[in-house]
């Protein structure tokens, strides 16, 4: 099975957003300076005939999330999108 990758940009403008900071106010400047303690990405499988979640998944990589699902009990059920999260959890260091 061959999958193909397609990038669909939901955004306007071309450039990265980070959406946790309200306008207006400086709540997230005291975690700038903070320590990452954990990055984790999640892939979600989203099926051509359910359009719902049908698989999830934490890996590295794109490659790596489609390995893992085709190797798992729904790796033969056709899917639409690939949706990748990104978390990332900082220690505060106070100022």
């Amino acid at each position: 099975m061959v999958a193909d990758c397609y990038e669909i940009d939901l955004d306007l403008n071309e450039r990265s957003m980070d959406r946790s900071i309200s306008h207006g106010t400086r709540a997230m400047d005291a975690f700038n300076s903070g320590r990452l303690v954990r990055r984790e990405r999640n892939y979600y499988f989203v099926g051509t005939f359910r359009r719902e979640v049908i698989y999830s998944v934490v890996a590295e990589d794109m490659e790596d999330a489609v390995r893992k699902f085709h190797s798992s009990a729904q790796g033969t059920i056709e899917i639409s999108f690939v949706i990748k999260t990104e978390t990332e959890i900082y220690l505060a260091q106070g100022k």
